[in-house]
């Protein structure tokens, strides 16, 4: 990408990744999240060189190199302070925890909870607690970002070789419209 542009739309070139905010809960912070999925994507994976990269099945380098593979799961989510929408991404342990909360509530759309580390260190244990307060009504007119379209444009700015499969489930970046726009749409209203 090269050269200037005018309005707050990211120019075409950057092909839609720009769009997409990607959930941490750093130690000591405490992250509060109202799903706006109505259910989790799922991805295998390896952590390596300080990053999951995708897992490409038959053939995968990193397999054949010996490090472990991992079942991840995205949500979108939105914090409700600040009404930021971004994709939350966790291991199998932390979705299942989820799954139970979402059980107990009757699904996972609107499930609001509180995410937080036991300790400092970063492989400290994830902790998810359920917020029982109401839940805003604006969340009720929240688009759900296209979580497969956010995983693939993330591994393609990386440099990752996309998995086969991958590419159609995101369709098409172009015909599929900014999520900010979207967003800002949809909070005219409120």
């Amino acid at each position: 990408m090269s050269g200037p542009w005018e309005g707050w739309e990211p120019p075409a070139g950057v092909a839609g990744w720009s769009d997409f905010h990607w959930w941490k809960v750093p130690s000591g912070r405490i992250l509060q999240l109202i799903i706006i999925s109505d259910g989790p994507l799922g991805y295998s994976g390896h952590f390596a060189r300080g990053r999951m990269k995708p897992c490409q099945g038959e053939g995968c380098q990193l397999c054949s190199e010996g490090v472990g593979v991992q079942l991840r799961y995205l949500l979108a989510g939105v914090e409700p302070a600040t009404r930021r929408v971004g994709i939350w991404d966790m291991g199998r342990s932390v979705a299942l925890e989820v799954r139970d909360l979402a059980v107990s509530q009757g699904g996972l759309r609107g499930l609001w909870i509180q995410v937080s580390h036991h300790s400092h260190s970063r492989q400290s244990r994830t902790e998810v607690v359920r917020i029982t307060d109401t839940v805003p009504g604006w969340i009720r007119t929240m688009e759900i970002p296209n979580v497969s379209r956010a995983l693939v444009e993330t591994w393609r700015k990386a440099g990752e070789t996309i998995p086969p499969g991958y590419e159609k489930a995101a369709g098409v970046v172009a015909k599929t419209g900014s999520v900010r726009s979207k967003i800002r749409s949809s909070l005219r209203g409120v």
